[in-house]
């Protein structure tokens, strides 16, 4: 193959890992006025992102994540 074509090839590859997102699907959540007013009220703070949806998002994930962490401790504490 050519310095051209390998060069191609290279680029072509970096262009799609670039484009790739990881995969996502839309849920509805329902919940109370307050709990709407917090994540407004996160918003504008950054930590979580720039729209409610942004925040409502990363903070379920923490959530899950930490959720997971502490239940797969407690089952390897389990089996010791």
């Amino acid at each position: 193959m050519s310095r051209n074509g390998a060069s191609a090839s290279a680029l072509n590859s970096a262009r799609t890992a670039a484009t790739k997102q990881p995969r996502s699907v839309r849920i509805t959540i329902t919940t109370s006025p307050r709990v709407e007013d917090y994540l407004r009220a996160l918003v504008p703070l950054g930590l979580y992102g720039s729209s409610v949806a942004e925040v409502a998002e990363r903070i379920i994930c923490e959530g899950l994540r930490g959720d997971l962490k502490k239940r797969k401790t407690a089952l390897l504490e389990e089996r010791l």
